[in-house]
């Protein structure tokens, strides 16, 4: 099996700063398209991977896992933030943080605010967008192929239940 967009990564030879363009400085994330981008570049592979090692090839299985990786990426950013506080990194982007007046430092100190919260929450409405999208491709993925689309299912069900 030849998986094109695998072997170029497996033939280059490692190097933190090529690691560095391609997935961004994980201190923050300036914009939500900043942080989706790093989602299309982390969790939409493994289902690229996943769907073309089974042997599935096409461009709208390729659309499909594209914005389920979003959905996946968006909502583990959204998970992991509790770790990342305790770290004093903060991955909601700084756009929507900006957009509900939050300081990072007052979150650092653990004082979690409502406009946190709210910044969390357009995290979650953009990671729901996604899978939104997603599901309605879901027409364009073989039934047989579903499967491997369930890696997405447990992240995606803790997200903000009832909210949508």
């Amino acid at each position: 099996m030849h998986v094109p967009w695998l072997a170029c990564p497996i033939l280059t030879p490692f190097s933190p700063s090529s690691r560095q363009e391609k997935l961004g400085d994980l201190q923050s994330f300036p914009t939500l398209e900043h942080a989706q981008t790093y989602a299309e570049n982390t969790a939409s592979s493994l289902f690229y991977l996943t769907l073309e090692s089974a042997g599935y090839r096409s461009v709208s299985f390729d659309h499909a896992a594209s914005h389920l990786g979003k959905a996946v990426g968006l909502t583990t950013i959204i998970r992991g933030t509790p770790y990342h506080i305790k770290e004093r990194q903060l991955l909601i982007p700084v756009e929507l943080l900006t957009k509900h007046n939050v300081v990072q430092e007052d979150i650092f100190r653990g004082e979690v605010s409502t406009n946190f919260v709210d910044a969390v929450f357009d995290l979650a409405v953009a990671a729901n967008d996604q899978l939104m999208t997603a599901r309605m491709q879901k027409n364009q993925v073989p039934k047989e192929a579903t499967h491997l689309l369930l890696p997405a299912v447990m992240p995606l069900s803790n997200l903000c239940p009832g909210s949508f």
